[in-house]
C-alpha cells in the first residue's frame, strides 16, 4: 500500500454553470473569504490525524483561479500543516480568461507546478453550446501566458460526443490542442446525467459510432505526436502523468477538502456534503468523517481493484488478482477469452484492455465481475 498521501481541495465558485457540468459549484462568490475560513480550518484539523507525507496536491473545482491571490496564499499557508514532499507535485484547475500571467507567476511562487487548462473545443459553436465562458482564442491567450510566466506542465482537457459533432470536428480540436505544445491531454467523452440542462438534448449527441471514431483518431494523433496513453481518458508526454489521478485509479490513499469533495483514507470513502452554507458553518472533521464511514468490504475493495486497475493502461496482475477470488478460474478464462477478439492484451502476466477494449469497457467489467463472483 502507498504510504503517501494525495490532498484535494474542492473550490465550489464558477463564473457561470456550464450545461454539462453537475460537479458541486455556485456562481456567488460573495461567500469566497467565509469559504476559505473553512477551507483552512478543515485542512489543519485533518493535518493532526493524518500523519503520512503529501506528495500530490490538487485544486480542482469550480473554477479555483477565480480564488485570489491574497486567498490562495492563506490556503497555501494551511497546507503548510501537512508534510508536504519538496518535490510534490501541486496541480490546479484553471479555466480560460480567468487568469493572467500576473496570477500564473503568483501561483508558481506559491509552490504550483502544474496547470490543468479547461480547453473543451476549439470551435466557439461547440464552446457556445457547452456555456463555457471563453473562446477557442482565450485558450490560446492562456496558454500563451502560463508559458510566459514559466509553466512547462500544463493539461488540456477536451470532450467528446458533442451535439452534431463529426469525427473531423473533434480531430480539429486536437490538433489544435496539439499546436499548443501541452505535456497531457485528457479525452473525456460527453456524459450528461438528467440534473443538467444539457441532458434535454442527449438525442442530438454524436451517435456511438461517431464517438468511437472520434476517440480512435485522437488516439492516433496522440501517438504520433508522442503522448503515451496510461488511462482510458489520460496521455501524456514521458515522464507528465498526473500522479494525483494516479492515486485515485491505483487506490491509493487521499483527503479531499471542500463542500462535495470525496476522500479515500483508511480503508474508508467518505464525501463531505456539498452544501456551501453548511460548510462555511461549520466544516465537518476528518475524525468525525472516518466515524461515519465503514470500512470498504472485501467483495467492494476487490470490485473497486478490477474496475480502476483496467482504467489503466498498465493493467492488472491477473493471477495475483484471481488468487484472491473464491473461484479464480473462472475469472481467468473470462479474461483470456478478452485476447483473442482484440479486446485485452497480456505482457508478462499484466493484462490491459486495448483502446477497443476501451470502447466498450463497461460491457467488459461487467462480464468479469460476474466471472469473479463479484
Amino acid at each position: 500500500m502507498n504510504n503517501t498521501l494525495g490532498l484535494y481541495l474542492h473550490i465550489p465558485f464558477c463564473l457561470r454553470k456550464c450545461g454539462y457540468c453537475d460537479f458541486y459549484s455556485v456562481t456567488d462568490r460573495t461567500r469566497t473569504d467565509a469559504f476559505v475560513d473553512s477551507l483552512c480550518a478543515q485542512i489543519r484539523g485533518a493535518a493532526q490525524i493524518a500523519k503520512e507525507p503529501v506528495d500530490t496536491v490538487f485544486f480542482g473545482g469550480g473554477t479555483p483561479s477565480l480564488l485570489s491571490v491574497k486567498q490562495l496564499e492563506r490556503v497555501f499557508c494551511a497546507l503548510t500543516a501537512f508534510s508536504i514532499a519538496p518535490d510534490a507535485e501541486i496541480s490546479m484547475e484553471v479555466n480560460p480568461a480567468t487568469a493572467n500571467e500576473a496570477a500564473f507567476r503568483a501561483y508558481r511562487a506559491l509552490g504550483v507546478n502544474r496547470l490543468s487548462i479547461g480547453m473543451q473545443s476549439a470551435s466557439d459553436r461547440e464552446l457556445k453550446w457547452l456555456s463555457r465562458v471563453h473562446s477557442a482564442a482565450d485558450t490560446v491567450k492562456t496558454v500563451r501566458e502560463l508559458t510566459r510566466a514559466g509553466f512547462d506542465n500544463f493539461n488540456l482537457d477536451l470532450i467528446y460526443g458533442l451535439k452534431e459533432q463529426t469525427a473531423r470536428d473533434f480531430e480539429a480540436s486536437v490538433c489544435a490542442a496539439l499546436e499548443l505544445c501541452p505535456t497531457h491531454l485528457s479525452l473525456y467523452a460527453l456524459t450528461l446525467s438528467e440534473t443538467v440542462p444539457l441532458y434535454a438534448e442527449r438525442a442530438r449527441l454524436s451517435p456511438d459510432e461517431v464517438q468511437e471514431t472520434q476517440y480512435l483518431r485522437a488516439c492516433e494523433r496522440l501517438r504520433e505526436a508522442g503522448m503515451a496513453q496510461y488511462e482510458i481518458s489520460n496521455f501524456a508526454s514521458p515522464g507528465f502523468a498526473c500522479a494525483h489521478n494516479l492515486k485515485y485509479w491505483t487506490r491509493a490513499p487521499y483527503l479531499g477538502f471542500g463542500p462535495g469533495a470525496s476522500s479515500f483514507y483508511s480503508g474508508r470513502r467518505f464525501e463531505i456534503a456539498p452544501d456551501l452554507d453548511a460548510y462555511c458553518g461549520k466544516p465537518p472533521g476528518l475524525e468525525e468523517l472516518l466515524e461515519r464511514a465503514p470500512a470498504l468490504s472485501e467483495t467492494d475493495a476487490l470490485t473497486e481493484e478490477l474496475i480502476l486497475a483496467l482504467r489503466l493502461t498498465r493493467g492488472i496482475d491477473a493471477r495475483a488478482y484471481a488468487g484472491k477470488l473464491k473461484d479464480g478460474r473462472r475469472f481467468l478464462s473470462e479474461l483470456d477469452g478478452l485476447i483473442p477478439a482484440g479486446f485485452a492484451a497480456e505482457t508478462d502476466g499484466r493484462v490491459r484492455l486495448t483502446q477497443n477494449g476501451f470502447l466498450v469497457s463497461n460491457e467488459i467489467l461487467a462480464r468479469l465481475l460476474c466471472a469473479a463472483g463479484l
